[in-house]
């Protein structure tokens, strides 16, 4: 798009087969988050820390992102759920 749009990816959910939900770890993980000036490319790792879980019980994984919003903070999009199934 060639319109400013922001969203804050660092802020996104996940939540685990083990019925888990955790926010990213915003210390560990790189900031990709604010404005995007149309036409950039922002990237970046994001941490999830389970507190409850091994890496060896998780099979499914669901990353929720709050739908981005414009420069008149209207939304100009919709939420998203992403299903990540992991073997």
């Amino acid at each position: 798009s060639q319109d400013t749009i922001s969203f804050y990816l660092g802020q996104s959910t996940i939540t685990t087969n083990t019925k888990e939900q955790v926010d990213s770890d915003t210390f560990l993980s790189e900031y990709i988050d604010g404005e995007f000036l149309g036409n950039v490319v922002h990237s970046g790792s994001m941490i999830f820390i389970l507190p409850n879980s091994s890496a060896s019980d998780i099979t499914n994984v669901t990353l929720s992102v709050d739908a981005p919003f414009g420069s008149d903070f209207m939304s100009v999009g919709d939420d998203v759920q992403i299903d990540i199934a992991l073997q």
